[in-house]
């Protein structure tokens, strides 16, 4: 038997009058030996030869086969990885990731450019192009639909997707301590130690407190200058997990169980007045300070920068995530708390806030079940607190208020405005 192997140039304006002259050499093959060829097959790109063993024949289609869709693939693979690291870039922080996002897209861009070039005719380039593409989306959100489906409860409580934990070397940590600060170091329920400051302002046997939380890479220690302006109050700056000298690794779930343990801690301090503690949350913080408040009786609560609620990939949607948002969870749902909790509120914000739009702060404020103010500082945007505006002294006349309300009946125009009696 005999097996005529036959290979032209497809995919070129010559390809027609190749395979004609190809099947006249397969005839004049057969006519030498006498025999008659069990298969003729006319492949790309090799010259014609008579191969006695068909085994090997139908070996070398696949090879050339698997030579001809190897570009194809190896582009889509490549974009696919491109698109995955870069949605997953969104919550899980590393300079790995950008990287592979970038050897992906290289690697695809010089993928599409081989495609086409193999293509030739400008038809099959645009076929071919498109097929890839296609290809791409289809195997990119067919992870992303198994990765958020399956695995986003475990990344929102299991790991610090949310917070880009910031160190504190020990030595500088020290040195901040002082007559008016002292430091602090707490040991939570599963024993991991929670390391912070309390400023003093004030002398009194029994003070008034405010319990800050940060925000999103955001180390507590930054806000001792800023917490020394609030006369009459004690300050509890303390960081969550894997910031500062906190151990651990930040979560929803270990925020959450952190601010109540910091509380009901604070709450029993012979030197705290337990009926006037505030919870104050800054960006991040705010979904902190909002779960705190529904948990537990605070006097007031203060938010800068406050959102809604958030997906994995922050407050706001990105158009990469559309076709997810369906099966995309809320966590730090603000929103859903809001109605429930009747102390006053006090909302600052900037109107320039790209980071957290202020019609998200405003959605939240609507939403809130007891007497609301809100504070915008025109021009200003996400770090208005770091900035030289009326922002501290907004909140100590609020603190000082909440003081004056004391006692007072809670239909009071002073208390009614905002603040707690």
């Amino acid at each position: 038997m005999i097996v005529v192997q036959c290979r032209v140039a497809h995919s070129s304006n010559t390809a027609h009058a190749r395979a004609f002259y190809a099947l006249a050499r397969a005839e004049e093959i057969v006519t030498r030996s006498g025999q008659a060829p069990e298969r003729v097959f006319i492949l790309p790109r090799v010259r014609c030869e008579r191969d006695l063993r068909p085994k090997r024949a139908k070996a070398t289609g696949k090879t050339m086969l698997l030579k001809e869709q190897a570009p194809p693939l190896i582009c889509v693979a490549l974009g696919t990885v491109c698109v995955v690291a870069y949605a997953m870039s969104k919550f899980i922080s590393g300079s790995m990731v950008s990287v592979i996002t970038v050897i992906g897209l290289l690697g695809f861009i010089i993928g599409i450019g081989v495609v086409m070039r193999r293509a030739q005719k400008a038809k099959a380039a645009v076929r071919a192009v498109a097929l890839t593409f296609l290809a791409v989306v289809l195997l990119s959100y067919s992870i992303l639909f198994v990765v958020f489906f399956f695995f986003q409860y475990k990344i929102a409580n299991e790991t610090s997707t949310f917070f880009q934990p910031q160190p504190l070397a020990a030595a500088t940590a020290q040195a901040l301590i002082t007559s008016q600060v002292e430091g602090s170091d707490l040991v939570s329920v599963d024993d991991t130690h929670l390391h912070g400051w309390l400023v003093r302002n004030s002398e009194k046997a029994r003070s008034p407190v405010l319990i800050y939380f940060g925000g999103s890479g955001s180390e507590s220690s930054k806000m001792i200058p800023y917490a020394q302006k609030l006369h009459g109050w004690l300050v509890a700056l303390v960081n969550y997990r894997g910031f500062g000298l906190s151990e651990g690794t930040p979560s929803q779930a270990h925020a959450f169980a952190d601010a109540t343990f910091l509380y009901d801690t604070i709450s029993k301090r012979t030197d705290v007045d337990s009926s006037r503690i505030v919870v104050m949350g800054y960006s991040l913080g705010t979904g902190v300070a909002v779960y705190v408040a529904e948990q537990r009786p605070v006097a007031s609560t203060l938010l800068v920068a406050p959102y809604d609620s958030m997906t994995l990939i922050g407050v706001k949607s990105l158009g990469i995530y559309t076709p997810l948002a369906s099966i995309m969870k809320r966590y730090f749902d603000s929103i859903s708390r809001a109605p429930t909790i009747q102390n006053p509120l006090l909302c600052l914000f900037g109107t320039a806030d790209s980071s957290i739009p202020p019609q998200l702060s405003q959605k939240l404020v609507d939403q809130w079940g007891g007497p609301t103010k809100v504070k915008n500082y025109p021009n200003e945007d996400h770090d208005l607190l770091l900035h030289d505006n009326s922002s501290w002294t907004d909140i100590a006349e609020f603190l000082q208020n909440i003081e004056a309300c004391r006692g007072q009946e809670r239909k009071s125009q002073l208390c009614a405005d905002g603040r707690s009696n």
